[in-house]
């Protein structure tokens, strides 16, 4: 059952990307939805705020943004 719901899930996902909708917002979405559906609402913000403290993720996520605010302009 949670198989064929995560599937839908993705592909509700690939088709709200297709569509244009904010990528950030669709995906934090889907996976708290998941997380809500697994019966572990807060695993998904205890596993982002597990990851944010990792020395080599930060300085990838600065690179990123700092290219991402460079190819806006």
């Amino acid at each position: 059952m949670f198989l064929i719901i995560g599937a839908l899930i993705v592909v509700g996902v690939i088709y709200l990307l297709l569509k244009r909708h904010e990528s950030r917002m669709v995906l934090i979405a889907a996976g708290i939805l998941m997380c809500i559906i697994g019966g572990k609402p807060m695993a998904a913000l205890d596993a982002f705020a597990k990851s944010m403290t990792n020395a080599g993720l930060i300085t990838s996520v600065c690179s990123c943004m700092g290219f991402a605010w460079c190819m806006k302009y």
